[in-house]
């Protein structure tokens, strides 16, 4: 009879806690599913991960226990903790182009899609663990102080970038006008970092540039895409129509340096130059954010007639890649210059209550060829380098710690209208003695680039050996045909057999005409 009552008591204690857990649990679920600012914050198909509320847990307990014994009580705040951890979620991810944004840094970000802001000219991403310049804009400090795509910014302001995100990185860059900021820089190939101290400026791009190049006898048409912000494609509409009304032979497209911007523009910009075929297609988890975008005949203002070259570089990123590959894959433009950078993911942006953004990857960016370009960017059909890839590790330092010095701007005031090669000379008889290692046609070249780089000239061929190339290409006719075997494909596989003849019957021609 004991038993009998121990057992029934027992079966019913276990009923109500079962019962009590079923509660405990639909709630907690039901709770967890509802966000309260957004809605459902799982949705009907989300599948949960079954250990989430195993960790979730550990989460609960790691916070109370910092909010409860943590030394210093105002860094454990909710604000500072509940932050810190979303951007410890998105940083697990190893995916540098996902970040938290907070509501300043959100500013920021939507500032960097219009054209003008108080800063020293460069566009930054992560790159393998480090902050890194993707690119110089032409007439900034950062440009005259001759930083280039690659560098390696490991300081600012004497403060680590370890841990930073580029758009955290962006809010310490970005300041009031005048005042300076410090960046000690690690470039590839030397040795020592070392500082560079610039000034902000008002940093107001033309997002596209124009000028008519005579080459053999032919008329070229240059146009220089800065990057692709929100009025780059009517600018680009208008030079471009501009260009044609001068009826040139061939037109050269340069996105070197480049950052990128937005893929609305560029997907327009394709669909100018391009009659038909993929411009470029998505591939994520979520089938919705799977879309291709193809030129269409009725918006093209160019014919088959008009050969296209384009320049690009290890600057080239994002929405330039993507015009890249469009015209690369597509035989529409032969590729001059060096490989891209390799930022080919589509993101988006999601508003949070307190006005800071979650900024995520959901997809990656696929060329007309099925190539992909993260991490990987886009090889050259015509490789080559520019002065400076040409010098030893030894004059690359000793270019640095001369740029790093007054010499070349003393040199500059003093002979303002009156560079001359007897002045340049004496000038290499003082770095010399001084201990520089650097030969007087290197140091001509970096006269030449300062000069070019405070000037208004659009480009500057002496300097410029791709361009040069770009220009030997656009007046061969026989290159030009050999690119336009791409537009009978109907498939990618004939894309890629195209290619390969193509590629290999230019290979030949250039063996001919050495």
């Amino acid at each position: 009879m004991k038993n009998q009552k121990f057992s029934f008591f027992y079966n019913r204690l276990i009923f109500i806690i079962s019962l009590g857990l079923a509660f405990f649990t639909g709630v907690f679920v039901n709770d967890l599913k509802q966000d309260k600012v957004g809605g459902n914050l799982f949705g009907q198909d989300t599948v949960i991960d079954e250990n989430y509320f195993r960790y979730y847990d550990m989460f609960r307990q790691a916070y109370k226990i910092l909010q409860d014994e943590f030394v210093d009580a105002e860094k454990v705040d909710a604000k500072t903790l509940l932050s810190g951890a979303i951007k410890g979620m998105l940083a697990s991810t190893e995916d540098p182009y996902t970040d938290f944004l907070t509501p300043e840094i959100a500013e920021e970000f939507a500032a960097g899609l219009n054209a003008t802001f108080y800063g020293v000219g460069i566009r930054i991403e992560m790159r393998h663990g480090w902050l890194t310049v993707v690119a110089p804009i032409k007439g900034t400090p950062a440009a005259e102080a001759d930083l280039q795509a690659g560098d390696q910014i490991i300081e600012i302001d004497g403060e680590t970038t370890k841990g930073l995100t580029s758009l955290e990185a962006v809010g310490k860059i970005r300041g009031e006008l005048g005042t300076a900021v410090e960046f000690t820089i690690g470039r590839p190939g030397i040795l020592q970092p070392f500082k560079v101290s610039l000034k902000r400026a008002k940093i107001d791009i033309d997002t596209v540039e124009y000028a008519v190049i005579p080459h053999n006898d032919q008329k070229i048409a240059y146009i220089k895409i800065i990057e692709f912000g929100i009025p780059t494609e009517k600018e680009f509409e208008t030079v471009l129509k501009k260009a044609l009304a001068e009826t040139p032979d061939s037109i050269i497209l340069d996105v070197r340096n480049n950052p990128g911007g937005l893929l609305s523009g560029v997907a327009k910009i394709a669909d100018m130059l391009l009659e038909e075929g993929l411009v470029v297609y998505t591939r994520g988890r979520v089938a919705s954010e799977n879309f291709e975008f193809k030129a269409s005949t009725r918006n093209t203002l160019i014919g088959k007639n008009i050969p296209l070259t384009i320049l690009g570089n290890q600057g080239s990123a994002s929405a330039s890649e993507i015009l890249i590959g469009a015209l690369k894959d597509t035989g529409r433009a032969v590729f001059v210059g060096k490989n891209t950078f390799g930022k080919g993911c589509v993101q988006k942006t999601y508003p949070l209550s307190d006005g800071s953004l979650l900024k995520y990857t959901i997809a990656k960016y696929y060329s007309p060829a099925g190539n992909i370009i993260a991490n990987i960017g886009i090889k050259p059909d015509v490789e080559v380098g520019l002065w400076y890839d040409t010098l030893t590790d030894a004059q690359k330092t000793s270019v640095i710690q001369i740029q790093m010095t007054n010499y070349i701007a003393d040199f500059l005031q003093e002979n303002k209208q009156t560079v001359t090669e007897e002045k340049i000379d004496q000038l290499h008889t003082v770095l010399v003695k001084d201990g520089y290692n650097i030969t007087r046609e290197v140091l001509g070249f970096v006269i030449l680039q300062r000069q070019h780089a405070t000037s208004d000239d659009i480009y500057n061929l002496t300097l410029d050996a791709q361009l040069v190339k770009a220009l030997e290409i656009a007046t061969d006719n026989r290159i030009a045909t050999n690119y336009q075997y791409f537009h009978t494909a109907k498939t990618l596989e004939e894309l890629k057999v195209l290619e390969e003849k193509a590629l290999e019957e230019f290979k030949n021609q250039s063996e001919t005409n050495k």
